[in-house]
């Protein structure tokens, strides 16, 4: 299975936005910095989990034993880096990429390689631009993070549970 290998630095949201959003944005006011980015870092990561995708473009590695074709659709692949076939690493005119539907990558081969033991391909996946449904999430979780700070209890579903349904990928297997 992929695994990442350098995730992305990208700011998916500013703290300035977070201020924005939690009517903080007062010129000059630095208090509660620690408190907003770590409501920011904790509701994206939350968003990340529930969905299974990254929201930044990273970088990951597959290795597998046999001539890669599909990608699983928990990625929005955005380039292949390299593929190597036994430690050789391939031509890329003998291969492409197909876009089969919106989550879903494939491997077009002009030429197959040859037989193989073990294949590694890099490739970089994730979200370029984050929806703004997905970013309303975001928000939505920041406001819960920041103001509710102690652990809650929800028994319904939430703005944020809500935005996300369209996006979430389930777990395989």
């Amino acid at each position: 299975y992929p695994f990442i290998t350098e995730k992305y630095t990208t700011e998916i949201i500013t703290i300035a936005q977070a201020k924005e959003w939690l009517e903080m944005d007062i010129d000059g006011y630095e208090g509660r910095n620690d408190l907003i980015e770590s409501a920011v870092k904790s509701a994206i990561s939350s968003v990340e989990t529930e969905c299974n995708f990254q929201l930044g473009v990273s970088t990951y590695t597959w290795n597998t034993p046999c001539v890669p074709y599909k990608f699983t659709d928990t990625f929005y692949i955005t380039e292949i880096v390299s593929i190597k076939a036994d430690g050789v690493m391939l031509d890329a005119n003998t291969y492409s990429t197909i876009k089969t539907s919106k989550r879903n990558t494939c491997i077009s081969w002009s030429t197959l390689p040859a037989e193989a033991v073990n294949y590694e391909v890099i490739f970089k996946a994730g979200i370029v631009t984050v929806e703004p449904d997905l970013l309303q999430a975001i928000r939505a979780r920041v406001g819960e993070c920041f103001v509710n700070r102690g652990d809650g209890v929800s028994e319904k579903r939430t703005l944020s549970d809500k935005l996300l349904q369209p996006y979430v990928i389930p777990y395989a297997g």
